[in-house]
């Protein structure tokens, strides 16, 4: 009965979501739903799961994810072919569009958190003719100017896709005025009022483990997040009474594991659920974030919520999530500072748990989840005011 009362309808299209997650999207998404929920109709449109899930409702057919997604001989790769991820796109689309004239019904708005699936939230919004808004957790021109770049392949296909995909938005979310400013000077297409400033939220647990010596690391294992640095650190203080703790998985985790695992005072433990993650957070006295480039850094903002000293890097490309004098912040790839920072720490229990008070009060106060949603709730209100009376002045069609 409750459903019946509900007027508008939330479509969240992601690659990412809960709750086989596979970066922090998942997390942002899962927050959405639930504080949400009682006030919209949220669908979640994504790839096939391969189960049943009370979150995405709306998914393409495995055996076209297996034809179109899936590479079978490097399957922690997110896609295999750009022009396959189209066709997956198209396909999506036209899953959507079933699913909405089976149940005779319509989005109101439609919220896109990946360039991935940029296409198909295009598409359904143009069809719908519904607002459109993009979360930025990610952006392709992040690795302008880097030696190596990953998707080096398809960087201008995927840069192209953003110009053309932020031209038509309505609003697009980022975390941090960092990458508020590196949207405008790097995008062609994108105006400044329709960048919208809304922190990442974390739900906050009163409930901690007893604290140990640990140095976590928290992140899918590919060298811009700066898995080899931790790598190397861990090495050089192999006998500093402390274990270094990778949680994550990524292309190159079967290559680390094989040259690094040697050392006794390294733990690879994989990807893991949200409540094994939070018991390592918790367990952990420091945490690294040696990212090179980094729109928010989710990871840091939930090891400062169960009291971790965190030690970030900082950069034009990395946003700013803690004021300076509250945490230990390096330029990337400064692994000598890193280890000079650990060792003072590792001497120094006060100087831990300083620190990581600090950083707790400060997380606790600015990152709360019902800020989150009360900004994003408004942002939607407004695009959908907007859009009615948009539609309300339009000329009638002859």
């Amino acid at each position: 009965m409750l459903c019946s009362l509900k007027k508008n309808r939330l479509l969240i299209v992601s690659y990412d979501t809960p709750p086989n997650r596979i970066w922090g999207v998942a997390d942002n998404i899962s927050s959405l739903y639930k504080h949400l929920s009682k006030e919209y109709i949220v669908d979640i449109a994504s790839k096939n799961k391969g189960l049943k899930s009370k979150f995405v409702n709306i998914s393409t057919d495995k055996f076209v994810d297996e034809c179109l997604l899936i590479n079978k001989f490097r399957n922690k790769e997110v896609y295999k072919d750009f022009e396959l991820l189209i066709a997956w796109n198209l396909n999506l689309v036209k899953r959507i569009k079933k699913f909405y004239s089976s149940n005779k019904t319509k989005p109101s708005i439609i919220h896109c958190h990946s360039w991935l699936v940029m296409i198909a939230s295009k598409k359904i919004a143009e069809y719908y003719n519904v607002p459109l808004v993009y979360t930025a957790h990610f952006l392709e021109k992040q690795y302008s100017g880097m030696k190596k770049i990953p998707t080096i392949e398809d960087f201008n296909d995927i840069t192209s896709l953003e110009n053309d995909f932020f031209s038509h938005c309505d609003a697009i979310i980022t975390f941090g005025k960092v990458y508020k400013n590196f949207l405008v000077k790097n995008y062609d297409n994108v105006k400044s009022k329709k960048i919208f400033i809304i922190p990442h939220g974390v739900e906050i647990r009163q409930k901690y483990s007893k604290k140990k010596n640990i140095v976590l690391f928290v992140g899918r294992l590919v060298k811009e997040k700066g898995v080899y640095d931790f790598l190397k650190i861990a090495r050089r203080l192999k006998y500093s009474g402390y274990k270094f703790v990778i949680i994550g998985t990524g292309p190159l985790e079967k290559k680390l594991k094989e040259n690094y695992y040697s050392s006794k005072n390294l733990i690879f433990k994989g990807q893991l659920s949200r409540n094994k993650l939070y018991e390592e957070y918790s367990k952990s006295k420091i945490y690294c974030s040696l990212s090179h480039v980094e729109t928010f850094g989710l990871t840091k903002l939930e090891a400062a919520l169960t009291k971790n000293v965190i030690i970030t890097t900082r950069g034009s490309r990395i946003e700013k999530v803690f004021p300076k004098k509250i945490v230990f912040s390096v330029p990337v790839k400064n692994i000598g500072r890193v280890i000079k920072i650990l060792l003072k720490l590792i001497e120094s229990n006060r100087l831990v748990l300083d620190k990581s008070e600090k950083v707790y009060k400060y997380a606790k106060e600015n990152y709360s989840v019902e800020n989150m949603i009360t900004k994003t709730r408004e942002l939607y209100k407004w695009l959908l005011k907007l859009n009615k009376i948009h539609k309300k002045n339009a000329p009638d069609r002859i």
